[in-house]
Protein backbone atom coordinates (compact mmCIF):
# COMPACT_ATOMS: atom_id res chain seq x y z
CA UNK A 1 0.00 0.00 0.00
CA UNK A 2 1.05 3.62 -0.51
CA UNK A 3 0.83 5.30 2.71
CA UNK A 4 3.32 2.04 4.26
CA UNK A 5 5.23 2.32 1.33
CA UNK A 6 6.38 5.84 1.84
CA UNK A 7 5.87 5.86 5.66
CA UNK A 8 9.01 3.08 5.60
CA UNK A 9 10.97 5.68 3.61
CA UNK A 10 10.44 8.68 5.34
CA UNK A 11 12.56 9.77 8.68
CA UNK A 12 10.13 12.65 9.75
CA UNK A 13 6.25 12.65 10.40
CA UNK A 14 3.88 12.82 7.13
CA UNK A 15 0.56 13.70 7.00
CA UNK A 16 -1.54 11.61 3.99
CA UNK A 17 -4.88 13.57 2.90
CA UNK A 18 -6.94 10.76 0.93
CA UNK A 19 -10.92 9.07 0.20
CA UNK A 20 -10.05 5.94 1.44
CA UNK A 21 -12.19 3.37 3.81
CA UNK A 22 -11.04 3.03 7.22
CA UNK A 23 -8.52 -0.08 8.03
CA UNK A 24 -6.54 -1.04 11.34
CA UNK A 25 -4.64 -2.96 9.56
CA UNK A 26 -1.96 -1.11 8.03
CA UNK A 27 1.57 -1.81 8.71
CA UNK A 28 2.76 1.24 10.45
CA UNK A 29 5.36 0.86 12.96
CA UNK A 30 5.29 4.41 13.95
CA UNK A 31 2.21 6.21 16.12
CA UNK A 32 -0.54 7.17 13.97
CA UNK A 33 -3.70 8.58 14.23
CA UNK A 34 -6.63 9.32 12.34
CA UNK A 35 -8.77 12.35 11.90
CA UNK A 36 -11.55 12.91 9.24
CA UNK A 37 -14.42 15.34 8.66
CA UNK A 38 -18.50 15.00 7.95
CA UNK A 39 -21.24 16.50 7.11
CA UNK A 40 -25.04 16.85 7.60
CA UNK A 41 -26.26 12.91 5.79
CA UNK A 42 -28.75 15.08 3.49
CA UNK A 43 -26.36 17.88 3.01
CA UNK A 44 -23.68 15.49 2.05
CA UNK A 45 -25.88 13.52 -0.26
CA UNK A 46 -27.47 16.29 -2.21
CA UNK A 47 -23.79 17.44 -2.37
CA UNK A 48 -22.60 13.99 -3.97
CA UNK A 49 -25.05 13.68 -6.17
CA UNK A 50 -24.59 16.94 -7.94
CA UNK A 51 -20.87 16.77 -7.80
CA UNK A 52 -20.56 13.20 -9.48
CA UNK A 53 -22.85 15.19 -12.72
CA UNK A 54 -20.41 18.68 -13.02
CA UNK A 55 -18.03 18.90 -15.77
CA UNK A 56 -14.94 20.05 -13.12
CA UNK A 57 -13.83 16.27 -12.82
CA UNK A 58 -11.10 14.69 -14.66
CA UNK A 59 -12.33 14.44 -18.47
CA UNK A 60 -12.55 10.26 -18.40
CA UNK A 61 -14.65 10.29 -15.43
CA UNK A 62 -17.21 12.56 -16.74
CA UNK A 63 -17.00 10.41 -20.48
CA UNK A 64 -17.75 7.25 -18.04
CA UNK A 65 -20.77 9.42 -16.33
CA UNK A 66 -22.37 10.51 -19.96
CA UNK A 67 -21.88 7.01 -21.69
CA UNK A 68 -23.61 5.22 -18.43
CA UNK A 69 -26.90 7.28 -18.96
CA UNK A 70 -26.24 8.62 -15.71
CA UNK A 71 -24.72 12.00 -15.65
CA UNK A 72 -28.40 13.49 -16.72
CA UNK A 73 -30.17 11.37 -14.09
CA UNK A 74 -32.57 13.37 -11.77
CA UNK A 75 -31.93 13.36 -8.15
CA UNK A 76 -35.07 11.14 -7.47
CA UNK A 77 -33.73 9.10 -10.58
CA UNK A 78 -30.46 8.55 -9.01
CA UNK A 79 -31.91 7.86 -5.71
CA UNK A 80 -34.04 5.11 -6.97
CA UNK A 81 -31.29 3.23 -8.67
CA UNK A 82 -28.58 3.92 -5.90
CA UNK A 83 -26.40 5.36 -9.04
CA UNK A 84 -23.61 7.49 -8.88
CA UNK A 85 -23.44 9.59 -6.49
CA UNK A 86 -26.43 8.38 -4.36
CA UNK A 87 -25.50 5.23 -2.49
CA UNK A 88 -26.57 4.97 1.09
CA UNK A 89 -25.03 5.07 3.83
CA UNK A 90 -22.12 6.14 2.64
CA UNK A 91 -20.59 7.81 5.33
CA UNK A 92 -20.88 4.50 7.69
CA UNK A 93 -19.32 2.89 5.02
CA UNK A 94 -16.34 4.64 4.98
CA UNK A 95 -15.72 4.94 9.08
CA UNK A 96 -16.51 1.12 9.00
CA UNK A 97 -13.78 -0.24 6.93
CA UNK A 98 -13.23 -2.50 4.27
CA UNK A 99 -15.33 -5.87 5.35
CA UNK A 100 -18.36 -7.08 3.25
CA UNK A 101 -20.49 -6.26 6.39
CA UNK A 102 -20.03 -2.70 5.60
CA UNK A 103 -21.64 -2.36 2.88
CA UNK A 104 -24.54 -5.20 3.29
CA UNK A 105 -25.41 -5.01 6.67
CA UNK A 106 -26.26 -1.45 7.63
CA UNK A 107 -26.46 -1.91 11.88
CA UNK A 108 -23.57 -3.52 12.24
CA UNK A 109 -21.37 -1.37 9.81
CA UNK A 110 -22.65 1.26 12.02
CA UNK A 111 -21.93 -0.44 15.37
CA UNK A 112 -18.19 -1.04 13.73
CA UNK A 113 -18.19 2.88 12.64
CA UNK A 114 -18.36 4.16 16.26
CA UNK A 115 -16.30 1.63 17.72
CA UNK A 116 -13.65 2.91 15.11
CA UNK A 117 -14.23 6.90 15.62
CA UNK A 118 -13.93 6.17 19.40
CA UNK A 119 -10.81 3.91 18.96
CA UNK A 120 -8.72 5.24 16.42
CA UNK A 121 -9.68 9.06 15.46
CA UNK A 122 -8.00 11.89 17.26
CA UNK A 123 -10.81 14.01 16.22
CA UNK A 124 -13.73 13.41 13.57
CA UNK A 125 -15.21 17.18 12.70
CA UNK A 126 -17.96 19.29 11.48
CA UNK A 127 -18.35 20.66 8.07
CA UNK A 128 -20.56 23.20 9.61
CA UNK A 129 -17.87 24.00 11.98
CA UNK A 130 -14.94 24.16 10.09
CA UNK A 131 -12.86 26.09 11.86
CA UNK A 132 -13.81 24.64 15.47
CA UNK A 133 -12.55 21.73 14.03
CA UNK A 134 -9.35 23.09 13.17
CA UNK A 135 -9.11 24.32 16.10
CA UNK A 136 -9.83 21.08 18.09
CA UNK A 137 -6.98 19.75 15.45
CA UNK A 138 -4.72 22.15 16.38
CA UNK A 139 -5.23 21.73 20.52
CA UNK A 140 -5.05 17.63 20.04
CA UNK A 141 -2.26 17.64 17.04
CA UNK A 142 -0.21 20.90 17.53
CA UNK A 143 2.60 19.26 15.71
CA UNK A 144 0.93 19.64 12.71
CA UNK A 145 -1.01 22.10 12.93
CA UNK A 146 0.55 24.71 14.85
CA UNK A 147 -1.67 27.93 14.02
CA UNK A 148 -5.27 28.07 13.29
CA UNK A 149 -6.35 31.08 10.93
CA UNK A 150 -9.60 32.62 12.97
CA UNK A 151 -11.70 33.36 9.72
CA UNK A 152 -9.84 31.17 6.70
CA UNK A 153 -11.40 33.29 4.07
CA UNK A 154 -9.49 31.40 1.57
CA UNK A 155 -11.85 28.41 1.87
CA UNK A 156 -13.91 28.19 -1.22
CA UNK A 157 -16.01 24.84 -0.31
CA UNK A 158 -18.37 24.93 -2.99
CA UNK A 159 -16.59 26.43 -6.13
CA UNK A 160 -16.81 25.02 -9.41
CA UNK A 161 -19.99 23.01 -7.59
CA UNK A 162 -23.30 22.38 -9.45
CA UNK A 163 -25.71 25.27 -7.67
CA UNK A 164 -28.30 22.31 -5.46
CA UNK A 165 -28.65 22.26 -1.98
CA UNK A 166 -31.39 21.13 0.20
CA UNK A 167 -33.55 24.04 -0.13
CA UNK A 168 -33.72 23.25 -4.55
CA UNK A 169 -34.79 19.51 -3.43
CA UNK A 170 -38.35 18.76 -2.42
CA UNK A 171 -39.03 17.94 1.33
CA UNK A 172 -40.81 14.41 -0.14
CA UNK A 173 -37.21 13.50 -1.19
CA UNK A 174 -35.34 14.89 1.76
CA UNK A 175 -37.77 12.73 3.59
CA UNK A 176 -36.38 9.91 1.56
CA UNK A 177 -33.34 10.43 2.06
CA UNK A 178 -32.92 10.72 5.62
CA UNK A 179 -35.18 7.15 5.80
CA UNK A 180 -32.70 5.65 3.53
CA UNK A 181 -29.77 6.96 5.11
CA UNK A 182 -30.90 6.16 8.64
CA UNK A 183 -27.27 4.99 9.79
CA UNK A 184 -25.76 7.94 8.61
CA UNK A 185 -28.43 10.01 10.34
CA UNK A 186 -27.24 8.13 13.69
CA UNK A 187 -23.64 8.36 12.76
CA UNK A 188 -23.63 12.44 13.01
CA UNK A 189 -25.54 12.42 15.76
CA UNK A 190 -23.10 10.30 17.39
CA UNK A 191 -20.17 12.51 15.98
CA UNK A 192 -22.14 15.89 16.80
CA UNK A 193 -21.84 14.93 20.41
CA UNK A 194 -18.53 14.04 20.56
CA UNK A 195 -17.06 17.15 18.50
CA UNK A 196 -19.22 19.26 21.18
CA UNK A 197 -17.52 17.08 23.90
CA UNK A 198 -14.15 17.99 22.32
CA UNK A 199 -14.92 21.47 21.76
CA UNK A 200 -15.65 21.95 25.70
CA UNK A 201 -12.61 19.87 26.79
CA UNK A 202 -10.36 21.68 24.29
CA UNK A 203 -11.45 24.99 26.11
CA UNK A 204 -12.48 26.76 22.35
CA UNK A 205 -14.95 29.30 21.61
Amino acid sequence: MIIEHKVRQADRPMFFNAHFYFRNNLKIQRTHTYINQIRHPVDRYISHYAYMRTTNRPKKRVKQMIDSGEFYDTIEQCFEKQGQGCKHNVMTRFFCGTEDFCKSDAKKALKRAKENILNHYATVGLLEHFVLTLKIIQRRLPYFLPVVPEEPTHLKLNEGKKKLNSSSVSEEMIDKIKQANKADMELYEFVTEIFWKQVKACGIS
